[in-house]
């Protein structure tokens, strides 16, 4: 297991737009965390493991029913390749060849 660590949010972050520092008139949250691997990862590789974690299967079966959103691990590689934009309960707010932006249905959370 790689140790992960709260880092400063970098200023090219693309969530970076959608900090409190940013936006002091609007109460927002925005956090940064680091992991160090062994070996370099694309962003593919980071976003389909990200979303076929158990966490996240256990999250898209309930959004299913709750939310009549389908998705599956074969999304979940579109996604990470980029030929979708839309998976679960979230959308593609914006994309980068190194950074992934998801924002919830409603707008509300970015991630």
């Amino acid at each position: 297991m790689f140790p992960i660590a709260s880092c400063p949010l970098p200023e090219n972050a693309i969530i970076y737009k959608h900090h409190k520092s940013s936006h002091q008139d609007v109460d927002t949250y925005t956090d940064c965390y680091l992991v160090n691997f062994d070996r370099p990862i694309t962003l593919a590789e980071y976003v389909f493991a990200f979303y076929t974690k158990p966490v996240f299967r256990l999250e898209r079966f309930i959004l299913k029913y709750l939310a009549d959103r389908l998705s599956s691990d074969h999304k979940a590689k579109q996604l990470s390749e980029g030929t979708i934009d839309e998976f679960s309960a979230r959308t593609v707010a914006d994309r980068t060849p190194e950074q992934l932006l998801m924002r919830d249905l409603k707008g509300r959370t970015r991630s």
